[in-house]
């Protein structure tokens, strides 16, 4: 009976993905893009991407299906759509952060595996053999030193700046970026530096009200997934306690949520992927890529926030001018 049930399992299994990859829509081109979660970085990271790839197709004639997967933030769901398409049939796959594109490669052997919006991929990527993408890497000197002048502007009589480092403990990308943070912070000396860390969001609240906050004069952000889809808990906190928020990248921020950002434009980020993508669909080996990303950073600032912390017009402007010349 066991092997019989075994025979039928199988079956099932191969009748219900041929029953996927017959269901999809037919196309010259068919790609498998994985995202970890939903928010705006990741979101226009993957629109970068589909309009360098769609433009490349419609030059082309061809036809392009984009099978676009979510995991909201679960691993396991995160596992179950990589191995679903790892096996449909498709011509490339795109991970969007380190565990979906570590998950992706994980899951095949015989497909082309780019990633984005990965912050450290020499280490977190780094064995896994021939794949290629683009790093997220912020400019964490410059925003730490945005963190400075932000606060010295608000509040000049301040000698030592405690900064609140609030992000992930479980995400690799923003362990790294804090730890570069707690360095130029080391090396501009006058701060005092605390980690607020969470896994989920069901303790990102609970982290924000503990001992460590008290007295914080600002709240920096890196480039971290689970907060970047909670900012509005970050943003109940700091608001009533007129803190400052820095962030790593302009979603954060846009939404009324952070405060500020000199990071990356993660569109422009998926479009350099893009190129990638064509580069592959056009015939070339994963391993040969010509690789030419060039780190585009810009600053962004809510006025609105500012405004609400008491920075005058003259004062954003002032701010504005030292750093979109970065």
């Amino acid at each position: 009976m066991k092997k019989i049930l075994s025979v039928v399992l199988a079956l099932v299994l191969t009748l219900s993905l041929t029953t996927f990859v017959a269901c999809q829509p037919q196309a010259d081109v068919s790609i498998g893009i994985l995202q970890v979660a939903e928010h705006s970085a990741l979101d226009d990271a993957r629109e970068g991407f589909k309009s360098v790839v769609q433009a490349w197709a419609d030059e082309n004639g061809k036809s392009i299906f984009f099978d676009e997967k979510n995991a909201n933030g679960d691993p396991n769901n995160e596992e179950t759509l990589a191995q679903s398409l790892a096996h449909s049939g498709h011509d490339l796959l795109l991970g969007i952060a380190t565990s979906s594109a570590q998950k992706l490669y994980g899951n095949t052997e015989d497909v082309p595996v780019l990633y984005t919006a990965v912050t450290n991929p020499t280490v977190d990527l780094g064995g896994l053999g021939t794949i290629q993408g683009v790093s997220d890497m912020n400019p964490v000197a410059q925003q730490i030193q945005l963190v400075k002048t932000i606060v010295e502007t608000l509040h000049p009589e301040k000698e030592t700046i405690k900064l609140a480092f609030v992000y992930n403990s479980s995400e690799g990308n923003s362990q790294k970026q804090v730890q570069l943070a707690k360095a130029e912070c080391e090396r501009l000396g006058g701060f005092e530096t605390v980690d607020v860390t969470a896994t989920d969001s069901n303790t990102i609240a609970t982290a924000l009200s503990g001992s460590e906050m008290v007295g914080a004069d600002c709240i920096y952000v890196p480039t971290d997934n689970l907060m970047a889809a909670n900012m509005n808990i970050i943003y109940a906190h700091a608001t009533p306690n007129q803190i400052p928020v820095v962030c790593g990248e302009a979603g954060m921020c846009e939404d009324g949520e952070g405060l500020v950002t000199f990071g990356i434009d993660y569109y422009k980020l998926g479009q350099q992927v893009g190129e990638m993508a064509v580069q592959i669909l056009s015939g070339e080996t994963v391993e040969n890529l010509n690789q030419f990303y060039e780190k585009e950073c810009e600053f962004f600032i809510n006025e609105q926030n500012a405004l609400a912390l008491g920075m005058t017009l003259a004062q954003i402007e002032e701010i504005q001018d030292a750093f979109s010349g970065e």
